[in-house]
């Protein structure tokens, strides 16, 4: 779960915001932007207020879905994509005659620029839908890097991860301690607070999962100190790149990082995870 400084955060909304381009298609976003006049004459309708009631309540349960800190997915989005296309069919009309007022396509007519565009959005809409991603493959292949099948596995294998996706866990058959630079104010003791924390999920009284303390990091070396004397065979660390907050801790604190990289991974263009393990 998300706390209130997550929720407020501007970053965090950004990757909300993020999720929803990426299965939006471009097209759509185009059309929405020359849909406003067709809204504005449409916005005293019943059924368009009907309909606007349904849209906000698409998008407050996917707010709540992302806010609650589970594995977020791109399908979870597809009735905000459906709600959204809608939309955009009123601009179709609008960016018809945007296209008629520009001074090159003055001479074309009516019908050929309403064919030519339509052609463009299949084209388009079509390269898009055949662009396939395996989701989150990086998932499954930390499995090959670690080394050990959930199945097969016996050596006692513990992954400390500063993603929050529970599916590791599952695939590389470890042990797995959830890393967060944002500790829980509710978890912490009345007279520290730590700069990092290590959760693990335990089971409670009935059958449900709740994070629980596993180690408060109040410094470098207090940090290193405690992986070198975890019982296990194995220890890995798995990060985003662009989460730098523990290792500048050490390198501000000069203590030398208990981790070797063993794996980087990439999900398309726009994120890298690097896998570290035990020296």
């Amino acid at each position: 779960m998300l706390n209130l400084n997550e929720i407020l955060s501007i970053k965090t909304w950004l990757a909300f915001l993020g999720k929803i381009t990426d299965v939006v298609f471009p097209t759509v976003l185009i059309l929405l932007f020359f849909s406003w006049n067709g809204i504005k004459s449409a916005k005293g309708r019943p059924e368009f207020r009907f309909f606007l009631i349904f849209l906000l309540l698409i998008f407050a349960s996917r707010f709540m879905i992302f806010f609650s800190g589970v594995p977020y997915q791109g399908r979870y989005l597809y009735p905000i994509v459906i709600a959204l296309s809608i939309v955009a069919a009123v601009g179709f009309n609008g960016l018809i005659a945007f296209l008629q007022r520009m001074k090159r396509l003055q001479n074309f007519s009516s019908t050929r620029i309403t064919a030519a565009l339509i052609a463009v959005i299949i084209v388009v809409n079509a390269s898009k839908g055949l662009y396939h991603i395996a989701d989150k493959q990086w998932i499954r292949d930390v499995s090959a890097a670690i080394g050990q099948d959930s199945k097969k596995g016996t050596e006692k294998t513990i992954l400390i991860s500063g993603v929050d996706d529970i599916r590791l866990a599952y695939h590389s058959g470890a042990e797995f301690i959830k890393f967060t630079a944002n500790p829980d104010n509710r978890l912490l003791p009345v007279d520290k607070y730590p700069k990092f924390q290590l959760l693990k999920m335990m089971t409670g009284g009935e059958a449900y999962l709740l994070w629980l303390p596993y180690y408060n990091i109040y410094s470098a070396e207090d940090f290193a100190s405690e992986i070198r004397s975890i019982r296990a065979q194995r220890v890995f660390l798995f990060l985003d790149e662009k989460d730098r907050n523990l290792q500048d801790l050490f390198e501000n604190e000069k203590v030398p990082f208990p981790f070797k990289q063993k794996a980087v991974f990439k999900e398309g263009k726009k994120k890298t995870f690097i896998l570290y393990e035990r020296e």
